[in-house]
């Protein structure tokens, strides 16, 4: 039973990076350390246009209440 924790992603590829400068693979090492900034970058801006996504969602949702006939009683 494997009791380590699991690393994927971008972490994982600077743990692999990390193994490769370990064994003189600098040049390998940087293109995975590039990776890895990058997979960190798409994951930012994805972040960002749910939050964008949530925010204008909720600016509709009042804007149709705001809509809305009111009932008179």
């Amino acid at each position: 039973m494997n009791t380590e924790p699991a690393v994927d992603g971008p972490d994982y590829l600077d743990t692999f990076a990390d193994r490769l400068a370990s064994e003189g693979a600098d040049i390998e090492a940087a293109q995975f350390r590039r990776l890895a900034r990058q997979w960190r970058g798409d994951q930012a801006a994805a972040q960002a246009a749910a939050n964008d996504a949530t925010a204008i969602n909720h600016q509709l949702r009042k804007a149709r209440e705001a809509l809305q006939p009111t009932v008179a009683h």
